[in-house]
């Protein structure tokens, strides 16, 4: 596992692999921040939960949460389909296989070193998000809460959530792209579902169960990334990147690789 996620960490580290969706996790958190900070009236982006944060110390890094959040998760799940089904489309994975013939061992490494960008994903939308606050925030907010021994808690425990969040959700792209193994498909999956059918679903539902609505993707990642009582939010992150990763796992250990 640990050769596999080196060879595989070599190669994403490489600029044409992973820095231009670094650099898009950090123009989210700039927009994000601006959209936040700077109130403008965005349709679907203005979250009243998120607004509520400007005056805590959380408030520096609010620009993450809310839709950005669902944002990021569709990215970092967009990004780790890519890595898996595109490595089965063009052969690679069979190539692979050869220097470490244990397909667990293979998947866990690649999975591992995965996770290492979407981290470095959302920690450059955090340090954007950051930044951007100070320049357009109030000032008055800003001195009270933000440059504070609480702020720099707040930020680092929304890092913590945010990266679990976004984690969670990637994990729908690695199973998608081993199930479908192919890369177009195995991207949009995940990404429009997260999107925009997600909430649709939810709608529907919270109409016949609220309870069944609650464990709905979209509303618990967002709930965990924004932290407070997160206890059923953890839980449902945890067992959905379970079940994906089974599931994901499963089919890559009985079928072919081409």
């Amino acid at each position: 596992m640990i050769h596999a996620m080196s060879a595989e960490l070599y190669k994403l580290l490489r600029p044409r692999a992973s820095a231009g969706v670094i650099l898009a996790g950090a123009l989210m958190g700039t927009l994000g921040s601006v959209t936040v900070h700077g109130g403008m009236d965005v349709p679907v982006l203005n979250d009243p939960d998120t607004a509520r944060l400007l005056n805590r110390p959380q408030g520096l890094v609010a620009g993450v949460l809310g839709p950005f959040t669902v944002f990021l998760c569709a990215l970092g799940a967009g990004f780790t389909a890519n890595q898996f089904a595109g490595d089965l489309t063009l052969g690679n994975m069979r190539t692979q296989l050869v220097v470490h013939p244990r397909r667990g061992g293979l998947l866990a490494g690649k999975a591992a070193a995965g996770g290492v960008i979407v981290v470095l994903i959302v920690l450059a939308a955090l340090l954007a998000a950051a930044l951007t606050a100070l320049i357009v925030g109030p000032d008055q907010v800003r001195d009270e809460t933000w440059l504070t021994a609480d702020g720099a808690r707040a930020a680092a425990r929304t890092a913590g959530l945010l990266c679990l969040s976004v984690l969670a959700y990637s994990a729908a792209g690695f199973g998608s792209a081993l199930l479908i193994r192919s890369t177009g498909p195995a991207i949009l999956v995940p990404v429009i579902y997260l999107l925009s059918v997600d909430g649709l679903v939810g709608q529907a539902i919270q109409g016949m169960s609220e309870q069944v609505a609650n464990w709905m993707p979209q509303s618990n990642l967002v709930d965990l990334a924004r932290g407070g009582d997160y206890g059923r939010p953890l839980l449902f992150a945890l067992v959905f990147a379970a079940a994906l990763f089974a599931a994901g796992a499963v089919s890559f250990r009985r079928r072919d690789v081409l």
